[in-house]
């Protein structure tokens, strides 16, 4: 499994270099396939995944690991705390706004 191209753009404007290679493993690892009832997702489904833990470490490793953690026990409670989980879209949207 790998990152999608926005996912991978939002780790590098979110993490220091020197963690980049750390939070996709976390992502890919930790937050994908391996996770309850997900097994028949797409990439665009992982991603929406993603950029919500993501959005809920705001560049913060140990954030980021608790955002998974949470993921792991039911990772609609990550969509909807990250502000993701009405819409399909809002991911998009916020990832967009990082990139400017």
């Amino acid at each position: 499994m790998q990152l999608t191209e926005t996912t991978t753009a939002v780790v590098r404007r979110l993490f220091d270099e020197a963690e980049h290679g750390v939070v996709a493993d976390v992502l890919t690892e930790q937050c994908g396939i391996n996770l309850p009832l997900v097994a028949a997702w797409t990439d665009a489904e992982f991603e929406r995944l993603w950029l919500a833990v993501l959005k809920l470490s705001d560049g913060d490793l140990a954030s980021l690991r608790r955002a998974v953690q949470i993921a792991q026990t039911d990772w609609r409670d990550v969509l909807v705390a990250s502000g993701f989980g009405h819409s399909l879209s809002a991911h998009r949207q916020w990832a967009d706004r990082l990139k400017t």
